[in-house]
């Protein structure tokens, strides 16, 4: 059982034992890896909860529910942050579907090589399966920390850069201020493609149906989230995959919007992510 199916049996487990008490019943870096590629009551965080679409069943008998629209996955996956619920998280994510979808033909054809250290193994395989799905896990995993402190760290935060020097007071100062609880009021404003000029261009197009079928997918896109926290607000990017009529999130990057590939949200206000969006 995968670990968004195992995510899903827990929480309508939760939702059965509420009935029953009769109580109030929330829930590509560079490709060929990933790369640029919700039960229902109202979330935490303040952002709304998605809607899911009907589970459609895969090749094993299993469901595998995922989202009406990109902008519902993005929704969810913020709320899950914001609840500091990482099943939650991976369970908007297209793990399952990525890793044992992975065609490794396609991507040494994209690449005209084989990178081995970007690349994800052929998928052919079980061992391989999983190890792609332990990649994707650990990607998204790295995204959502680095989210986490650029939205509670007082230091400026640059993934790739080293802060020297640390005694075990600042350590600790920065221990305090990367408690995620803090992120409980973290809510989304507006989710949007990030260039509306380019949403069609058939360049782009083709160049997103190139990595979705990569993985499988049906269709690939981007989107752009204006969230608040604290009264600040900040964009966090997405690379989203649709499988069927189901969505799920890919990456959490818009390289069409200029974000760090890290997942580090970036901070705004309403009318920059308004003019960068519109233009």
């Amino acid at each position: 059982m995968s670990l968004r199916h195992r995510v899903v049996t827990t929480v309508a487990l939760v939702a059965v034992a509420a009935w029953s008490s009769l109580l109030p019943g929330v829930t590509l870096g560079a490709s060929p890896g990933p790369g640029p590629v919700g039960p229902e009551s109202p979330a935490p965080t303040g952002a709304t909860a998605s809607p899911r679409v009907a589970a459609s069943p895969t090749a094993s008998g299993a469901t595998t529910p995922g989202f009406a629209s990109a902008d519902d996955a993005v929704t969810a996956y913020i709320s899950a942050v914001g609840a500091n619920d990482f099943d939650a998280v991976l369970a908007t994510c297209a793990v399952d579907e990525m890793a044992a979808g992975y065609r490794f033909d396609l991507a040494a054809e994209r690449l005209n090589a084989f990178v081995f250290t970007t690349m994800w193994a052929p998928a052919t395989y079980p061992l391989y399966e999983q190890i792609n799905a332990a990649l994707e896990q650990g990607q998204i995993a790295r995204a959502v920390m680095f989210l986490s402190y650029s939205l509670l760290s007082s230091e400026p935060l640059d993934p790739g850069s080293v802060i020297t020097p640390v005694d075990e007071a600042k350590a600790q100062q920065f221990v305090g201020e990367v408690d995620p609880a803090q992120l409980a009021t973290l809510s989304v404003v507006e989710v949007r493609f990030p260039k509306a000029s380019l949403e069609h261009d058939p360049k782009l197009v083709a160049n997103q149906e190139t990595f979705a079928r990569i993985y499988s997918a049906d269709e690939q896109t981007e989107r752009v989230a204006l969230v608040t926290l604290n009264g600040k607000d900040y964009a966090v990017g997405f690379t989203l995959l649709r499988y069927g009529s189901e969505w799920y999130v890919a990456n959490q990057n818009s390289p069409l919007y200029g974000l760090s590939p890290t997942g580090v949200a970036e901070p705004t206000t309403e009318a920059e992510f308004e003019a960068q969006t519109s233009s």
